[in-house]
């Protein structure tokens, strides 16, 4: 059995505002993550926030992905989000996003597709020194990713900010 089959961190799913920290994220950081894009295929971008147990943002991120379609830009999201937390090293992350395919996906109760193995792979192995929970939210929850995944589109590059970018 694979890495990816035995792999199943804890469960979460509710609905929540972004940026709100209620006493079930106490002890946690929060990452939220947004896609954009501009037709299926098209143009996108990716857009994210984490902020401290206190709802402070400490770290965003925008930028462009290239073309990729709906669900691919939201696995690149999360991917790139989760990335963030495993090279800084944090832990107690709760993961926060408006895809449900990906938030399953995530969470191990569904299987992704073959074409996101690469992605799940590096995931669920940085998944291995640090505690998450994933939680489904809805779109209008999750406004500020949203609208720095809006911006990734235009971007020339990644970039990461401390606070909420200009």
């Amino acid at each position: 059995m694979g890495k990816m089959e035995r792999y199943r961190p804890q469960l979460g799913n509710s609905t929540k505002s972004c940026g709100r920290m209620d006493a079930s994220s106490q002890g946690f950081m929060k990452l939220n993550f947004d896609g954009s894009r501009l037709g299926n295929p098209g143009p996108t971008g990716i857009g994210g926030l984490l902020r401290n147990e206190l709802g402070e943002v400490i770290c965003a991120s925008v930028g462009p992905i290239g073309v990729a379609d709906a669900t691919e830009v939201e696995v690149c999201t999360a991917h790139q989000g989760i990335k963030l937390v495993a090279r800084d090293c944090l832990d107690n992350v709760m993961v926060e996003g408006d895809s449900l395919n990906v938030i399953h996906w995530l969470e191990g109760s569904q299987k992704p597709p073959w074409r996101f193995d690469r992605f799940f792979y590096e995931i669920f192995n940085w998944s291995g020194s640090f505690s998450m929970v994933f939680h489904h939210v809805h779109r209008s929850a999750n406004k500020e990713p949203d609208s720095l995944a809006g911006e990734g589109v235009s971007k020339d590059s990644l970039a990461l900010f401390d606070s909420l970018p200009p």
